[in-house]
């Protein structure tokens, strides 16, 4: 999307918000008090080989609206359970999530009224619902508030995306996914490349105009390989960047895809650990998965104002989770980080606002193993709260607070060797 289209959209979007909040009224219900549109423009290439042949060649253009109405007052609105159930893709709303690619201003406004209509009465009923829930059960987050109020953002971060050389990947995939020919124990196999090139534009009633541009490149490889004993064991290779130059070469990767198939073939026959008790060494990335499901969805905001959440941590503020050398925060504002080689990276969870146009914090979670915060949102968790902007969405889905750039450091380290 050019810079533009982007700002005629941008104007388009402002303009309809304000429209739509002060014409959508009805006597005896709450009132329209905030409106957001977070419009994605994507371009989008796919292509798959398996085995040196192309199964798949897709390219496609489109363009969607997570519409975010609030009814009420900032102090309380329709939003239950942090929000985390909004998410529904039997809502009427659904149906009216894609808008159209063009850049003419009355589909584009026809569009954004159909959405936020539907979006306004499904508001509305929520409103209710949560009043007559409200009847029986008490609502013990109704000090915090239901809506932060902040002040309007204007930002415009439209850049140059990199072109994408359609043949040089369709050759690529087809000749690296022809390394896994040579093991014939490998089963299934295929090689995957996704480009996602994608326009950001966030508008809100506040007075928030917010045009960012983003690229996104994953490859990868799955190999599935087949034990003489009948049991199946899957890998993949996922390489996630946010330029093409970060990605391996062919040569690089056709050597990565055949390390991995002799690795499956020692794994398939070694012998098998039935149980095991005692210390574990983990590698950098299944130690980031597990810091991520630990800790991570445990400290989003949002779960705290969830009444079917467990809320682990909801209690443990200034109390001592972690080890003492351990320090937890994170920075979605890092766009990139030097590898123990030296190789500078760029970061994919890298980001200036989030989806509810919050600029980004560096959200401090856990200082010498204390707890210290939360990872958070424009929903209120604690008196006197402010968004540290990590409210993250998916199409339709409601913003909800989540990791970017974690980051786990310690005051005690050790090298490879001597941790072995």
């Amino acid at each position: 999307m050019n810079r533009g289209s982007a700002l005629r959209l941008a104007r388009v979007a402002a303009e309809e918000a304000h429209r739509a909040t002060a014409g959508l009224k009805k006597p005896g219900f709450p009132k329209l008090f905030y409106l957001s549109y977070q419009i994605r423009d994507l371009d989008i290439f796919e292509v798959e080989a398996r085995y040196g042949s192309l199964y798949r060649n897709e390219s496609n253009r489109r363009r969607n609206c997570l519409a975010d109405t609030h009814v009420g007052s900032h102090r309380r609105d329709q939003i239950a359970d942090g929000g985390l159930f909004d998410n529904s893709d039997e809502d009427e709303s659904h149906g009216y999530v894609e808008l159209p690619i063009s850049d003419r201003s009355d589909p584009m406004r026809i569009g954004l009224w159909r959405l936020t209509d539907a979006k306004y009465r499904e508001a509305e009923e929520a409103f209710l619902h949560k009043q007559a829930h409200e009847l029986t059960y008490l609502d013990t987050n109704e000090h915090l508030g239901a809506w932060q109020k902040c002040k309007p953002v204007i930002a415009r971060n439209l850049t140059a995306l990199p072109a994408v050389d359609q043949e040089y990947w369709l050759s690529f995939v087809e000749k690296a996914s022809a390394a896994v020919c040579a093991f014939p124990l490998i089963r299934n196999s295929h090689v995957e490349l996704k480009v996602r090139h994608q326009t950001n534009l966030f508008v809100n009633t506040e007075g928030s105009s917010i045009i960012e541009s983003r690229s996104y490149w994953q490859l990868e490889a799955y190999l599935w390989h087949l034990s003489p004993k009948g049991d199946g064991l899957p890998w993949t290779i996922s390489h996630f960047t946010r330029t093409p130059e970060e990605l391996p070469d062919l040569s690089t990767f056709r050597r990565e895809i055949r390390s991995t198939a002799k690795l499956l073939e020692k794994i398939a026959a070694a012998p098998r650990i039935h149980s095991y008790s005692g210390p574990v060494l983990l590698d950098p990335v299944p130690a980031g998965l597990l810091i991520h499901e630990a800790l991570g969805h445990r400290l989003e905001g949002n779960r705290l104002r969830a009444n079917g959440e467990a809320r682990t941590f909801a209690d443990s503020l200034g109390k001592k989770v972690l080890p003492d050398f351990l320090t937890l925060h994170d920075d979605p504002s890092l766009d990139c980080w030097r590898d123990p080689l030296g190789t500078e990276r760029g970061l994919v969870g890298h980001y200036r606002f989030d989806d509810e146009g919050t600029p980004v914090t560096d959200a401090r979670l856990i200082e010498s193993g204390m707890l210290s915060g939360f990872l958070t949102g424009r929903i209120p968790v604690e008196k006197g709260h402010r968004s540290n902007g990590h409210s993250r969405s998916h199409r339709h889905e409601r913003a909800m607070s989540r990791m970017g750039v974690m980051v786990l450091e310690t005051a005690i380290s050790h090298d490879e060797n001597s941790l072995k």
